[in-house]
């Protein structure tokens, strides 16, 4: 099922709105690095992020996003769609804005 699936092309798709998504965080002072591979985001901060903080505002926008040390990470199911890689991606772009300091 997966070979017939056409997951190359989804790949790409969300490999894509993934670049596209999360670009702003580029721009971010707290933000060390942003790397996309595939269906992988990771964004890279410059110091551990405060769970206790971030947790919260991810849940509150409704999105669970399960931060690791320094890395805010997303690994969207290759069944997602554009519209909800946006939210997702849109999500995490106004919550590192917020925690900015």
């Amino acid at each position: 099922m997966l070979l017939d699936s056409g997951w190359h092309k989804n790949i790409q798709r969300l490999q894509q709105e993934l670049e596209k998504g999360l670009a702003p965080c580029h721009d971010m002072k707290h933000v060390n690095d942003v790397r996309i591979l595939g269906a992988i985001g990771v964004v890279e901060m410059k110091e551990a992020v405060n769970m206790k903080t971030i947790m919260p505002l991810f849940v509150d926008n409704g999105v669970w996003v399960r931060p690791f040390n320094k890395l805010v990470y997303v690994m969207p199911p290759f069944i997602m769609d554009n519209q909800d890689i946006n939210s997702l991606t849109g999500t995490v772009v106004s919550v590192l804005h917020q925690i900015q300091q």
